[in-house]
């Protein structure tokens, strides 16, 4: 463990070899990540586990992979999951995902997608922050469950009960 990158000895509330949080790859993930994930923790007062970091099946291009990106449930958690969200938001995550449907140990509790992805750059140079926010919901379509992503708007978070 000697080239364990030295940001995890600084965290409060995540450990490398943890038997809690499923990180895939701990030595691939980023310490801006690490950092602000337990700061987020830290404002959030009870556990957040981390269900999937670098491992796991995910989109093509997915942060995941690069260790710039980590799911996340709050088991205890008594407010709503907009209401994490919003605290998400204090650490300036650049890209936050909402899930509604995913399953803690049976029960459907939802989670956050958290990850620090470089923001991408529209043709005049202005960066692009709207397609870093999204919401996830599982629909049927064709017989079979899929997680169907929808842009993150008032409208789509009234509709989807988020608030």
């Amino acid at each position: 463990m000697s080239n364990v990158n030295p940001v995890w000895s600084k965290l409060r509330f995540f450990q490398y070899n943890s038997k809690v949080d499923n990180w895939g790859d701990p030595s691939k993930m980023n310490p801006e990540l690490l950092l602000k994930l337990d700061d987020f923790r830290a404002a959030m007062g009870i556990p957040v586990v981390v269900t999937s970091g670098t491992g796991g099946v995910h989109e093509t291009n997915s942060q995941h992979y690069d260790g710039n990106a980590v799911d996340v449930m709050l088991p205890t958690m008594r407010g709503s999951l907009f209401d994490a969200f919003l605290m998400a938001e204090r650490f300036n995550f650049t890209g936050i995902g909402i899930y509604r449907d995913w399953l803690w140990k049976g029960h459907k509790l939802g989670g956050l997608h958290l990850d620090v992805r470089p923001l991408q750059k529209e043709a005049d140079g202005t960066l692009q922050y709207l397609s870093n926010r999204w919401i996830g919901i599982e629909e049927l379509q064709g017989g079979k469950t899929v997680q169907v992503y929808y842009p993150f708007t008032l409208e789509n978070l009234k509709k989807y009960a988020f608030i």
